[in-house]
């Protein structure tokens, strides 16, 4: 009697995708390499610069959560609740469906949905906001930095309001087969985060940019990831447009306050890597 071949099979490695954190560390160690100064700051001038960098969040705080900032949020709410609690929102989003989404809108929306995803694009604005102290501020760096810089202070800023919203005003996704109406506390997607964060980095660069059509096609791109959640069947119209107002309130906010002199420049620390900010006043 022949034995029969035992064959075993061996469980194959699972190759994962890099995360992006790990990537922006390799970055940091490259820079570092090239610029080793970064690495001789004292600690004592670390806590000097925290300090003032948390006046600067501070400031950026009080000017969004003013009575004037509050009164705006106010309106914004008033038209999205209008449209939440009528028929409307579910007409539009009946109309999306039915006339608007094609293939075409379906990848357009996917590409434009990454914009929307801030555990993504925080640490890219940081980084961008790095770079401008890193290059000591000249040309094209400068301005990326000043990019990068105000788009990170916009999230910090209006991510709380948007958070709170999404559960107190306890509206529900179409995809849940739910009405667009308002129920304090039942649900929390009443305001769209993928809308809010997309629309930062947009309307960010209009408020840097001086021409009247760059400005006007920016304002216009600050919409597409407010559409590709619409699109998808992820948020509602008051939902949406709800996220960009706040990314709009939090952009304005930030753009303010930078008559302060506000700055983000990498560290090194004996526990590993931060970023410290430097605010002039």
């Amino acid at each position: 009697m022949v034995p029969e071949m035992i064959r075993i099979s061996l469980p194959q490695e699972v190759k994962r995708p890099r995360s992006p954190h790990a990537l922006l560390m390799i970055v940091w160690l490259a820079t570092l390499l090239f610029f080793p100064q970064v690495a001789h700051t004292s600690q004592l001038t670390l806590c000097n610069e925290a300090k003032k960098a948390g006046l600067a969040i501070l400031s950026d705080f009080k000017e969004y959560y003013s009575l004037t900032t509050l009164c705006k949020t106010t309106i914004g709410m008033g038209v999205s609740g209008i449209i939440a609690n009528t028929e409307a929102d579910e007409d539009i989003q009946e109309w999306v469906q039915d006339d608007v989404r094609s293939e075409e809108t379906d990848h357009f929306s996917k590409t434009v949905k990454e914009l929307g995803n801030w555990q993504r694009v925080a640490p890219l604005y940081l980084a961008l906001a790095a770079s401008g102290t890193l290059f000591n501020g000249n040309g094209f760096m400068r301005e990326t930095g000043g990019f990068g810089e105000k788009s990170f202070r916009a999230l910090l800023v209006g991510m709380p309001a948007v958070l709170f919203w999404q559960f107190s005003l306890g509206a529900s996704r179409p995809s849940d087969q739910k009405e667009s109406r308002w129920h304090p506390g039942e649900d929390n997607n009443s305001v769209s985060g993928h809308a809010f964060t997309g629309a930062v980095p947009f309307l960010t660069a209009a408020r840097m940019s001086g021409d009247p059509y760059l400005k006007s096609f920016l304002y216009l791109g600050s919409t597409a990831t407010a559409f590709s959640r619409i699109n998808d069947d992820q948020h509602y119209f008051s939902q949406a447009i709800l996220g960009w107002w706040f990314a709009f309130l939090a952009v304005e906010s930030v753009d303010r306050m930078n008559k302060n002199q506000i700055t983000f420049s990498p560290m090194v620390i004996d526990d590993g890597f931060g970023i410290v900010g430097t605010f002039i006043f």
